[in-house]
């Protein structure tokens, strides 16, 4: 084609030809980067722009070759040659659509349902840092003298006052990268969509950004990177998204201050970046961050407060319209943003919302209908959740969560590193694996990244890691996409253990055993995943038993894939499937599973009945008084409502029969799961033998007189732990010196490798000889972290950890107690004098590579042989505790139910205490007034009942973000809309007046507290601090909560409701609802107080402490607030059950009158009595 019939098929005017014969006489002399700069000014089309570039770039290449210096890319600039992109003046407007840049518009949006399918992403986090090969944040800590990233640059580049992170750019070529076969071997390994870096917090755009000239088409590799992704995965079929890192560019890249980072443009003269602005990268000509020349200071800054400089509107405008133009022009199906929320949340909400509806407009245009893109945040609270999805750095959900959500991780260091390469470091595929079957059982996607070299290629080991992954896809993979949890996600030690997410994540570190099983299903199909091979035979999956509160039915069929069909048995305590001795995969089996016709309610009632009488022989042999044991009392209860069902008739229909079934199984659950009660130990009418019997309370004697950290016990027996250290301070063998004083102790710390012996049964302890009679052994913890399965006991002889549940006298769960000076243990009662073994033991084998425990003093305690004298003062103690209890069916107060419960159990004692023994009578008595304490009072809860109105705005005017009085340029404000009262403190370091609202997160927040100035309060008396909200509401039923982002345990503190305000003293006798901050949660949830109003009430709801009790360190913030209206539940009621009603005009939905004869109604929705009713 002619080069003239080519300009007209580009529909050029003829002074447009003219331009193009210039630039053709001037291609030798000019870069292409020059030239497409002057054909955008000149108003052509973004299509005609594109077949420019096409064009040029074509003819260059044949040019160069008749000239003889032909190239595949475009030529580097160098110090002659000034190249500057120049960007566009004006912004990038916001989409509009049905989206609005609000909280409450963006909270519309629904999980497209092709990702909640798809399960498992891989992601290329990959950059000019990677050039390195030195680890994540390279750009960072190359700028912190000391650092590893430091001493490697100055070694290989020099000092970075000369060659920066800029230069470092320059360097990197990615010669070797080929989008195309790497997008090919993730899908090959199963991933369903791909993620590509669109920017690190080293500020430097992958794609050809016109609103960042320091991009990878100008510099660096010279290639746009995320238009090769982009094609790559268009070729393979894969969904791509983009992860923005940017916008802590403002703060991250600071320590180069010093160095390069406040170059400006006219330093570059006669360098290869001349004509560029180093500021448009570094962004540094601002103030330092508090803490900056701290390198960790920053992770407590990332939600932009606690003195991290705030960046410029000028800055975050530049950032929103670089992330709008990638969305226009590449259309991705993802947006990942490494912020906690949204870029920018806590300086302002209005950049992260406007990309956020804007791209949301964007698909729901193109795709004629929903959006059907995903953007990841990090932190996010319930609210949040609804709006985009929830991201997990390194670490998993504990629970099945309702939104679906996402954990991304990498297997070695989020920027390529050649140290993990060498150490062989990289998670193998095994636990990548795992990893992902874990994440799916709970509503979760696995987003993966592969390291990548500069030069863009993986190494071997990551090869072998990603093959691995996908040889187990292969037989595997319908067990994973498109699954949905099930009842329950899984059982097992993990699933059992504590495992909190920290911030954002980071507890993904579990090692998963044999013991461990995950559930997942695909329309009617079971999925069970046990987590690593078990030995050959039977193998029992608990969830699926008869007796089980997740039963599922009849299982007709068992198939292991990759295998075919396996023997199985299903029995009351569980199904038990067959393990065939060949594996077919490396990693873990899966069992397909398949179920009959569902029972009908009298056969599922039959079938259940059965079961118990069964197990309630085997539970009576077993029952006692010992902590961890069944108990005796639940026993009792259990074959009460046995009874109730065997005297259940076919024909009293399917909805009585139903509620039956669900007691009987409720009674089962708690028999077998609410154990007799250890803990804290109760000291009335005990003595304290334990120097006697142990030797020592305190400050361990060690065997050897040592001065290193850790040692061997003296007096106490150490079994299968024993971890020489490498640093000098001994070896781990049962004593530990860490806080100061000698503790018992087990634990690892990523040395679990060092173990010269087995670590499942590791277990501290001593054998004592104990006369007949009741007892309490426990200990004071100093710190207990991480641990799968450790446990407080008392038995005969030592035993297997996976054994004290069963064969011990008495054991009380580590993950139950509490770090400080109560002690926590077992109570437990001898027949006849006897030796006993008491002690600590962990499975160390097993969990976390970091877990842990020291106790730092041990109590041991017998009880006086019980008399009638203590009978009586039990029952005295059960009569007070009726007597003192406020009843009353809103949070805080003891419910009916629990003050009815209480006096049947006194009422089976006094039956005990005739037929059996007066010791049965006293231990169930006692154990009664423990549960009536413990467990009789109405709970608090999160408020997100199906059937809720919000009522937040309307009532309370913001649930979040809250406006202060004042300007807001000061950490500590008060509110605008809240009452403060008793509670002002006058800050001396610049910091404003404590007075209800802290901005300590970047946002304010609604807070009280003392940090060390509790005699600096100005008004009324702190013992009363509180902040409310006075309301007027209708008769009707309600909750307040709030979620928290710090709670410093206030001595005594209150979520509440009341009529008028109260002393803090008469909070739990006067208020309507109350709810104790002591025991409210910090990641995200809400807590908070259910009530009900019998008529119009005008009530204050808020917080309030007694600022006056406790440390001078105490504190709560309350970071967003609700209110709703639960409306009342249809309930549900069969047509003979409707037929029972008393006569009464029936309406439907529209409000017409449907007449009296219940009998007659068909299937549908009703009200009567102001009620609605199902009749089904």
């Amino acid at each position: 084609m002619s080069l003239w019939r080519l300009c007209f098929s580009m529909k050029l005017t003829n002074m447009r030809m003219i331009l193009i014969a210039v630039i053709i006489f001037l291609i030798p002399h000019l870069q292409t980067d020059v030239i497409i700069p002057f054909f955008a000014t000149a108003d052509f089309t973004n299509t005609t722009l594109m077949k420019i570039r096409q064009f040029l770039s074509a003819l260059t290449l044949t040019m160069a070759a008749t000239a003889g210096y032909a190239q595949t890319v475009l030529p580097r600039p160098s110090a002659s040659q000034s190249v500057r992109r120049t960007a566009p003046r004006a912004g990038v407007p916001v989409e509009q659509g049905p989206f609005r840049p609000t909280w409450e518009s963006v909270r519309g949006w629904q999980c497209p349902q092709w990702f909640k399918d798809a399960k498992f992403g891989m992601w290329a986090h990959w950059g000019p840092q990677c050039e390195a090969e030195d680890g994540d944040w390279y750009a960072r800590f190359m700028y912190y003298p000391g650092t590893e990233q430091w001493n490697w640059h100055t070694a290989h580049f020099g000092s970075p006052q000369t060659h920066g992170l800029k230069d470092l750019i320059h360097h990197w070529k990615a010669e070797k990268w080929d989008p195309e076969a790497l997008v090919k071997l993730y899908k090959e390994a199963g991933a369903q969509y791909f993620m590509a870096l669109g920017n690190h917090h080293d500020n430097f755009d992958l794609w050809d950004s016109p609103y960042q000239q320091w991009n990878s088409v100008n510099m660096g590799p010279r290639k746009d990177l995320v238009k090769g992704w982009s094609d790559a995965c268009r070729k393979h079929g894969l969904p791509m998204g983009v992860s923005i890192h940017a916008s802590h560019a403002w703060t991250w890249l600071e320590p180069s201050q010093p160095y390069d980072g406040n170059l400006t443009a006219a330093d570059g003269r006669g360098t290869w970046w001349e004509g560029y602005d180093p500021q448009e990268l570094y962004a540094q000509r601002h103030a330092h961050s508090t803490g900056w020349d701290n390198s960790g200071t920053i992770h407590s800054q990332w939600a932009w407060g606690n003195g991290a400089a705030r960046p410029t509107q000028a800055y975050m405008d530049k950032f929103q319209n670089r992330v709008l133009q990638l969305i226009n022009d590449y259309n991705p199906s993802m947006l990942y943003f490494d912020d906690t929320v949204l870029p920018f949340y806590g300086v302002t909400d209005s950049v992260g919302l406007n990309i956020l509806a804007s791209y949301y407009n964007h698909s729901a245009r193109r795709n004629g209908g929903p959006p059907q893109v995903v953007v990841m945040g990090k932190i996010l609270d319930d609210e949040q959740k609804q709006a985009l999805l929830w991201d997990v750095e390194r670490g998993i959900s504990d629970r099945i969560q309702k939104k679906p959500w996402q954990t991304c991780t990498c297997i070695g260091s989020w920027h390529y590193s050649r140290a993990v390469y060498e150490a062989g470091s990289y998670k193998p595929a095994g636990q990548v694996v795992r990893m992902l079957v874990d994440i799916v059982s709970k509503n979760g996607n696995l987003l993966l990244s592969v390291p990548v070299k500069g030069d863009g290629t993986i190494d071997d080991k990551e090869l072998a890691v990603v093959q691995g992954i996908a040889a187990w896809m292969k037989d595997n993979k319908q067990s994973i996409y498109g699954t949905r949890p099930w009842k329950t996600f899984g059982e097992g030690p993990l699933a059992e253990a504590s495992n909190p997410l920290t911030a954002q994540g980071f507890n993904e570190n579990n090692n998963y055993s044999s013991r461990d099983v995950r559930y997942a299903e695909r329309h009617d199909t079971l999925f069970a995943t046990i987590m690593a091979w078990p030995a050959a035979g039977r193998y029992r999956l608990e969830s699926l038993g008869v007796l089980s509160p997740y039963y599922n039915g009849r299982v007709a069929k068992v198939e292991l894939l990759g295998h075919g069909e396996v023997g199985f048995e299903q029995r009351a305590d569980g199904v038990f499937v067959d393990v065939p001795v060949h594996r077919v995969n490396d990693i873990a089996p899966v069992f397909q599973i398949c179920f009959g016709e569902t029972p009908s309610s009298w056969a599922r009632l039959q079938q259940l009945v059965a079961a118990v009488d069964e197990a309630v022989a085997v539970l009576k042999a077993a029952a006692g008084y010992n902590t961890g044991k069944v108990s005796r009392r639940n026993v009792l209860l259990l074959e009460a409502e046995l009874t109730r069902a065997r005297s259940c008739r076919e024909d009293d229909g399917d909805g009585a029969i139903g509620q039956i079934v669900e007691a009987l199984t409720a009674a089962y659950r708690r028999t077998v799961q609410e154990k007799c009660a250890g803990g804290v130990a109760d000291a009335a009418h005990a003595q304290d033998i334990t120097a006697d019997v142990l030797g020592e309370t305190a400050d361990f004697a060690r065997k050897q007189a040592t001065a290193t950290r850790f040692a061997t016990p003296k007096l106490w027996t150490v079994d299968n732990f024993e971890i020489p250290q490498t640093d000098g301070s001994g070896t781990k063998n049962g004593i530990d010196n860490y806080p100061g004083t000698s503790c018992l102790m087990l634990g690892i710390w990523n040395d679990r490798s060092r173990a010269t012996t087995p670590l499942a049964d590791a277990r501290v302890y001593q054998k004592v000889h104990l006369r007949r009679g009741r007892y309490y052994f426990g200990g004071a913890f100093d710190t207990h972290y991480n641990l799968t399965r450790g446990y407080v006991f008392a038995s005969r002889e030592p035993c297997a950890t996976q054994d004290i549940e069963q064969q011990s006298l008495a054991f009380y769960p580590v993950t139950a107690v509490r770090d400080g000076n109560d002690t926590y243990g077992v109570y437990f009662s001898l027949d006849d004098e006897a030796d006993v073994c008491l002690g600590f033991q962990a499975d160390l084998a097993s969990g976390a590579e970091t877990q842990e425990l020291r106790v730092k003093r041990v109590s041991l305690l017998r009880y006086a042989d019980v008399t009638s004298a203590q009978y009586d003062g039990l029952v005295a103690e059960a009569e007070a505790l009726l007597s003192a209890a406020v009843i009353g069916c809103n949070t805080g107060y003891y419910s009916p139910q629990a003050v009815d419960r209480l006096r049947v159990q006194m009422a089976r004692a006094a039956q005990l205490l005739v037929s059996e023994s007066l010791p049965d009578a006293c231990l169930l008595l006692q154990a009664a007034c423990q549960d009536f304490q413990k467990n009789g009072k109405v709970p608090g809860g999160r408020g997100d009942e199906e059937h809720a109105t919000d009522l937040t705005k309307d009532l309370l005017v913001e649930a979040s973000g809250f406006t202060p009085v004042g300007p807001g340029t000061t950490r500590f404000e008060a509110p605008k809309y809240w009452t403060v009262e008793n509670f002002r403190i006058p800050q001396t370091d610049g910091t404003g007046t404590k007075a209800g609202l802290d901005n300590y997160t970047g946002s304010y927040s609604l807070m009280m507290g003392l940090w060390n100035d509790r005699a600096r309060n100005t008004v009324g008396s702190l013992a009363d601090a509180r902040i409310y909200r006075t309301l007027t509401l209708p008769r009707g039923s309600y909750y307040f909560g709030a979620t928290f982002d710090d709670t410093w345990l206030p001595v005594r503190g209150y979520i509440f409701a009341s009529r008028g305000t109260l002393p803090t003293a008469d909070m739990e006798r006067k208020s309507i609802a109350h709810y104790d901050m002591g025991a409210c949660t910090k990641d995200g949830t809400f807590n908070g107080i259910y009530f009900a109003l019998n008529e119009t009430t005008t009530l204050n709801v808020g917080f309030q402490c007694d600022l006056t009790q406790g440390s001078e360190q105490q504190e709560f913030r309350a970071k967003r607030v609700r209110m709703v209206r639960i409306d009342p539940a249809p309930t549900a009621i069969s047509r003979p059950a409707a037929a029972a009603l008393r006569a009464a005009e029936v309406y439907n939905l529209s409000g017409q009158a449907v007449g009296r004869n219940h009998s007659k109604l068909t299937k549908g929705v009703y009200v009567t009595h102001g009620k609605k009713v199902v009749v089904w």
